[in-house]
């Protein structure tokens, strides 16, 4: 529409960051704790902020999948509920195939909650946008997968040299952006030590699923990219499931670390 890619790409960029944080803080304002927590590791951590406006798929991923987690976590799972939640999730993995990884989880759980019919609809809903894209894809390209995936993955490269690579992208964000994986780490434990319900601790598995997948793929040449996703999917499940009332200390303490991970890894 406007004939020129570089400007309205950052303004798009802009744009959907924009109204992540906005959501995540709309959703957070009744709790101090939380709000403060999720403003801090937004902008503290160097993934969420440098792929915010990369131009690639981060920005829209981030709004989506925060939209996700904040709709799918309202306990217990409303049947008219269902479509949009779908919908949410179809268009997830359509931005990118291997963040179904995330919502799968938390999509199977809330099925399970639902009657058969929403259940099936929501299933629909997130299935057939995939579906239809891979068939596009396999009869078009002649390939159901993008062609990263076979340029990166089917090189005959033993598997242990990935994991060691994996292993090296996970130390290497946590040296030089430690704030993205402690509100990855943060949310994950408080969930399982509060063991909260079903739908809640999918979606936490789907993170950590998606940590490991990335380990397993051998990380990634732009450091942090891969993380940004789950560090909004993250910040969604803080928001949204309300995991710091109650608990001050707690609360504090992480403040505390993500202001001190911030000062210590400042760029120079």
């Amino acid at each position: 529409f406007t004939r020129e890619p570089y400007f309205t790409t950052l303004a798009i960029s802009i744009t959907l960051s924009l109204a992540t944080v906005a959501l995540l803080l709309l959703t957070s304002r009744h709790h101090l704790f939380t709000l403060l927590l999720v403003g801090i590791i937004s902008i503290g951590s160097k993934a969420f902020a440098d792929y915010s406006t990369s131009g690639l798929e981060n920005p829209l991923a981030h709004l989506l999948l925060v939209a996700f987690f904040l709709l799918c976590l309202r306990h217990p799972p409303h049947p008219r509920h269902a479509l949009p939640l779908g919908a949410l999730a179809g268009l997830i993995m359509l931005n990118r195939l291997d963040h179904g990884l995330l919502v799968v989880p938390a999509l199977l759980a809330t099925a399970l909650q639902l009657p058969r019919r929403p259940a099936l609809t929501l299933l629909a809903a997130a299935g057939m946008p995939v579906a239809g894209w891979l068939l596009f894809s396999l009869i078009y390209y002649g390939f159901p997968f993008p062609n990263t995936f076979y340029a990166k993955q089917t090189t005959g490269i033993p598997r242990i040299e990935y994991l060691e690579r994996g292993v090296g992208y996970l130390v290497d964000t946590a040296v030089v952006d430690g704030v993205t994986l402690l509100g990855i780490a943060f949310v994950a434990g408080l969930t399982l030590w509060q063991r909260r319900p079903l739908t809640l601790l999918a979606a936490t598995a789907g993170i950590m699923l998606y940590v490991l997948y990335v380990i397993w793929i051998g990380g990634d040449f732009m450091g942090g990219r891969m993380f940004s996703a789950p560090l909004a999917a993250s910040l969604a499940v803080l928001a949204g499931a309300k995991l710091l009332e109650g608990k001050k200390p707690l609360a504090f303490l992480a403040i505390l670390l993500a202001l001190g991970l911030m000062v210590l890894n400042r760029p120079y």
